[in-house]
């Protein structure tokens, strides 16, 4: 059974939310309004926190403080890459937009406590996941406009294999759809190897 700790600064979203997640049979809520009280609790094996509108210190801060004991996933109205990638960079495993249907929630949380999205040092500059150089290398090749198809010719290798290193890249950062991907490969393309 994985136990979650909610904070969020409504209410009516903390009891949706406890009551989503807990019509999956894995998964079991501690609601909690504020970050003190989640500390204190002694079994919690992620946090699903509300990223409040802005970036300030008091929410960083917050996603370090408890991913130093606990893994974290933020939730919040943003899809800006840039502040998802400041909410990776303070400690937390993942991130899902606010509008996202229950099954991302829940299965956001399921690889959050298998370990999957769980932050490698590292890897900053991946948001917070180890990519390997060949899923490196298909970004930039996205970043630069090219097809699978493109992309599997000019690497020597099937379509397929394209497909499932696009997968694998979707999975670790946590990408829904195209637009995600693409921007994720701008982000990495402007990064040194």
């Amino acid at each position: 059974m994985i136990c979650v700790g909610l904070v969020d600064s409504h209410p009516i979203v903390l009891l949706g939310l406890e009551r989503a997640l807990e019509s999956a049979s894995d998964i079991s809520v501690t609601t909690s309004g504020t970050i003190p009280e989640l500390l204190d609790l002694r079994r919690v094996d992620v946090v699903l926190m509300e990223a409040c509108s802005g970036l300030d210190g008091t929410l960083l801060s917050s996603i370090e403080t408890l991913s130093r004991s606990v893994l974290v996933v933020v939730h919040s109205e943003c899809r800006n890459a840039a502040d998802v990638e400041q909410y990776i960079r303070a400690g937390a495993v993942a991130h899902v937009p606010k509008n996202s249907t229950l099954e991302r929630f829940t299965e956001t949380v399921r690889r959050a406590a298998a370990g999957k999205p769980r932050k490698n040092q590292d890897s900053s500059e991946h948001g917070g996941t180890s990519l390997s150089t060949r899923e490196r290398v298909v970004l930039r090749l996205i970043a630069d406009g090219l097809t699978h198809a493109q992309i599997a010719r000019r690497l020597s290798i099937s379509t397929n294999t394209v497909n499932t290193y696009i997968k694998r890249v979707r999975t670790k950062l946590n990408l829904g759809n195209k637009a995600d991907l693409t921007r994720a490969a701008l982000r990495i393309a402007s990064c040194p190897e």
